[in-house]
């Protein structure tokens, strides 16, 4: 009795890898540190914090600029013009920036634990765009008010 043939492969095998050269060893990985993580986190969390204070003081200041702005004879400079739409709009931009940047640097801040690489540099960067956009806007509603 004759053994049957195998069916034939719908690919080919793959080939071995050829074994290293002598005396060589791979290159250690950078692993990411205790420390990188738990300060990467540290910093994130204030950057949350921020986020929900600006949030916070965004909405007290829309609505206070909408009750004040004609309650009186004489307008306030934020109200005179377009003032207060600009604010408020500028406002909500930079809320919107803040939310982006956070989750941003959220999902950047897990691709770089998950490749073992530095994690410090996302949060601490979302952390100075977020502060650098705050210090805009409240020099420009120092400027028109």
């Amino acid at each position: 009795m004759t053994q049957p043939t195998p069916p034939p492969q719908p690919y080919a095998p793959v080939p071995a890898q050829p074994p290293a050269p002598p005396g060589w060893q791979r290159p250690p990985s950078p692993s990411t540190g205790t420390v990188d993580l738990v300060v990467s986190w540290v910093v994130w969390v204030l950057l949350l914090l921020l986020d929900g204070v600006i949030a916070v003081f965004m909405l007290l200041a829309g609505l206070v600029t909408g009750l004040t702005c004609g309650s009186t004879s004489d307008p306030a400079a934020v109200c005179s013009g377009a003032h207060g739409d600009v604010l408020w709009i500028t406002g909500m931009a930079l809320w919107v920036l803040m939310l982006v940047v956070t989750v941003t640097s959220l999902v950047m801040m897990i691709v770089r634990t998950t490749q073992n690489r530095k994690v410090w540099p996302w949060p601490v960067g979302a952390l100075g765009l977020v502060v650098l956009g705050t210090v805009g806007w409240f020099g420009y509603l120092a400027a028109v008010s």
